[in-house]
């Protein structure tokens, strides 16, 4: 399996989409550990942007409700706990609101 920071280079089978998709309550890092995928590759999946014909039956993601987050577990990486995160992250990367705080893990710059 590749680090998850890491592009693999194989495309998810349909399996792996499915699992992707279904397992909700998972951060893109996580899921992107379990699989052998980036956690960008895990959002495309889970937002349509790719895999978009596999399981059409199985709903994509939809940006959480404003405010609400999912927190990564505790001994990963979070947006709000690096220096340069004030209201919103120094450099501009993705919106944990959307991407999950988890993205941190994937941050060249994430610095406590």
């Amino acid at each position: 399996m590749k680090p998850p920071g890491r592009q693999n280079t194989a495309r998810l089978t349909a399996a792996q989409v499915r699992v992707v998709l279904l397992a909700r309550d998972v951060t893109h890092y996580a899921m992107a550990k379990q699989v052998g995928f980036s956690p960008e590759t895990i959002r495309q999946v889970r937002y349509g942007a790719t895999h978009a014909k596999l399981h059409p039956e199985i709903a994509r993601w939809a940006p959480p409700a404003s405010g609400q987050v999912v927190q990564p577990a505790n001994n990963e990486p979070s947006c709000y706990a690096c220096c340069h995160w004030n209201d919103r992250c120094a450099f501009g990367f993705p919106d944990p609101l959307q991407e999950g705080p988890g993205f941190a893990a994937d941050c060249d710059l994430y610095d406590t």
